[in-house]
């Protein structure tokens, strides 16, 4: 076996984000081994120093649900698979016409932080830098992520009406228990990543 993967949340860190000194031990056993260690996560770049500092682990990441490979050690983008301006704007426009109150952030490009219409409230502390602007704005140049939220549609009910609508135009997906939908190119998935990065 030459490389070993593992999700985060849920999986390797505790709800507190705290990793148990066995779990530390392990992976750090698998690094000195000389095979690979691979964190796959859904979580973006600007996320994941506390997950260095937690787990020892300063090799690669696959983030932002496989759209970014990110060197956790130089803390740089290796490798982006974005959304198009053109992309991103057909998106928004065919989920804001199904769901009018939907309203929407990005993850922009590198690991340049969010960027969020101004409806769009934030209920925690962001790491790096915050644009807030008009979605068009934010959707003038590639982003890593598009981010769909309507705080009173139920996840499931809301992840079947936007894949409705926007096809095969881009992947979406939903990993909390609030309506917050995570979108990225067409073809991302962390499977896919972590398939790419295995070959």
């Amino acid at each position: 076996m030459r490389l070993f993967a593992t999700d985060l949340d849920g999986t390797l860190l505790r709800e507190d984000g705290s990793v148990s000194d066995r779990t530390r031990a392990a992976l750090a056993a698998v690094e000195a081994s000389g095979r690979a260690l691979v964190l796959v996560t859904g979580r973006p770049p600007r996320w994941m120093p506390p997950v260095v500092e937690a787990t020892g682990h300063n090799g690669l990441a696959l983030c932002a649900n496989g759209a970014v490979v990110y060197d956790l050690a130089t803390e740089r983008v290796v490798q982006e698979h974005l959304i198009e301006p053109e992309v991103g704007g057909a998106a928004v426009a065919a989920i804001r016409e199904a769901l009018p109150d939907v309203v929407f952030a990005v993850e922009r490009s590198g690991a340049r932080g969010l960027g969020r219409e101004e409806a769009y409230a934030l209920g925690y502390s962001p790491r790096g830098e915050v644009l807030v602007a008009e979605v068009d704005d934010l959707l003038a140049e590639p982003v890593t992520k598009l981010l769909a939220r309507h705080d009173d549609m139920d996840p499931d009910e809301m992840l079947a009406r936007v894949r409705e609508v926007v096809g095969d135009l881009v992947e979406v997906t939903h990993s909390s228990t609030s309506g917050l939908m995570e979108i990225s190119a067409s073809g991302v998935s962390k499977a896919v990543a972590l398939s790419r990065l295995a070959d």
